[in-house]
């Protein structure tokens, strides 16, 4: 991220691997206020690129951080696509993780009474929900935060820092296995 008037936005450098710049930086953040804590994952035709942005206080009655997904092709100077993800985050830190066509994205919401949780969704190349959403934690934590997702070929891990007792944070993990077809027929 960088410094913008009013804030701070998301920038996208190409490097070849030899790191050689390729091109110029692609202004991925088009929404004001401060975005923040890219993640960046290979997709069909480019780059996905998710981050949070702080939403304007007037709008943000519940204290949480809007979240936001581009897609950025391998050559050109702006993203082929930017939008506004449906999931809103009680973290400023989201994650990401390529699976082929799909890619796999985690967050941390609010629940009631009080406390958070990491939720889990797939998300196509636009970045718009394939299926639900999952609910990765347990009751148990009093907070959940920093979530991390990698693909393993037949699911998705994700790991966070989770605040079970009075005396610390714990990292926790969990592996969300994909469903063959006989899973799907069911």
């Amino acid at each position: 991220s960088a410094s913008a008037p009013g804030g701070r936005q998301i920038l996208l450098q190409r490097l070849s691997n030899a790191g050689k710049l390729l091109g110029g930086k692609v202004k991925v953040s088009s929404f004001d206020g401060v975005s923040r804590n890219p993640e960046v994952a290979a997709a069909p035709g480019g780059f996905a690129v998710v981050w949070t942005n702080d939403t304007p206080r007037q709008n943000n009655k519940n204290d949480f951080y809007w979240t936001f997904f581009a897609l950025v092709s391998p050559a050109g100077d702006a993203p082929q696509a930017v939008r506004q993800l449906e999931f809103s985050s009680a973290s400023d830190r989201v994650a990401l993780a390529a699976a082929g066509a799909a890619l796999g994205f985690a967050w941390v919401e609010k629940k009631e009474p009080m406390g958070t949780a990491v939720f889990f969704s797939r998300l196509d190349a636009a970045g718009r929900p394939i299926g639900g959403r999952v609910r990765v934690s347990d009751d148990k934590p009093v907070a959940c935060g920093s979530p991390a997702i990698a693909f393993a070929g037949d699911g998705y891990g994700v790991a966070w820092h989770d605040d079970r007792s009075q005396t610390g944070t714990q990292i926790v993990f969990s592996f969300l296995g994909c469903g063959g077809p006989e899973a799907e027929a069911a």
